[in-house]
């Protein structure tokens, strides 16, 4: 497995094609000016098995607005400054699950946002992925939140310095 950290501005046209192409066969993301917002992140992560694509993640730089928005949902809108990032838009493909993908990619991730708070929102019908951000030391904060048909968790990940 090979792990590649780079910012959007590192990419080009083709990597940043394929992250979002991979990204929309979730059906889970609004395409609402989705590749600006890929362009925005801070970091986009891609996992390549024999040289294929195999899964991706991304540390994102989130609207302050939205992120107020979802920390007041969550009763922890005080906290909502206390983290930069939020970990996302992670998907990998069916056939390379369970072999470790998404975790590898939010570790390498976590090393490169500076020491920086991170958040996380997940479905809370979602385990896999609250298993993973536990498994590299998230913490439920504050209580589940409806945003339009789904409840969601927020999952916060503090340095230690």
């Amino acid at each position: 497995m090979q792990i590649i950290i780079k910012s959007p501005k590192e990419c080009n046209e083709t990597e940043l094609l394929n992250f979002y192409n991979l990204l929309q066969t979730t059906g889970q993301v609004s395409n609402n000016n989705l590749i600006n917002r890929i362009k925005n992140a801070e970091l986009l992560g891609f996992s390549f098995i024999e040289n294929n694509l195999a899964g991706i993640t991304a540390l994102k730089n989130p609207k302050p607005e939205y992120k107020e928005k979802i920390f007041l949902k969550a009763g922890i809108a005080e906290l909502a400054n206390k983290y930069l990032y939020e970990l996302g838009y992670a998907v990998t493909l069916p056939e390379y699950r369970n072999q470790g993908i998404a975790l590898k990619l939010a570790e390498e991730l976590l090393k490169h946002s500076n020491n920086q708070n991170v958040y996380a929102a997940i479905k809370t019908t979602n385990l896999q992925p609250q298993n993973i951000l536990t498994q590299v030391n998230f913490k439920k904060i504050g209580k589940p939140y409806q945003s339009k048909s789904e409840v969601f968790q927020i999952f916060g990940f503090e340095f230690v310095s």
